[in-house]
């Protein structure tokens, strides 16, 4: 797991997390464009549990549709989450 994603699960879930929501993300960290889904789920879940295995769920049913909602807004794309956090463009 790269280490901004690291990083980001300690800022959004609280210190010592990790060995919690790795699990969650691990299927997904494991195809082409893992790390890229993984920030995209970690944006949606915004910090909350229920909501990161919603939508780690969901990125497993259709990962196209997770980088939509993280990605782009109204306007188009406003993140690039192929990069590492905070994912600017």
């Amino acid at each position: 797991m790269a280490p901004d994603i690291e990083q980001r699960i300690e800022a959004d879930f609280g210190p010592g997390a990790l060995n919690g929501i790795a699990p969650v993300l691990a299927s997904l960290l494991q195809g082409p464009g893992g790390e890229r889904i993984a920030r995209c789920v970690l944006i949606l879940a915004a910090g909350d549990i229920a909501k990161l295995r919603h939508f780690a769920t969901q990125a497993r049913q259709d990962f196209r549709d997770v980088i939509y909602w993280a990605e782009y807004d109204a306007k188009g794309r406003v993140r690039d989450c192929g990069k590492p956090f905070p994912c600017l463009i």
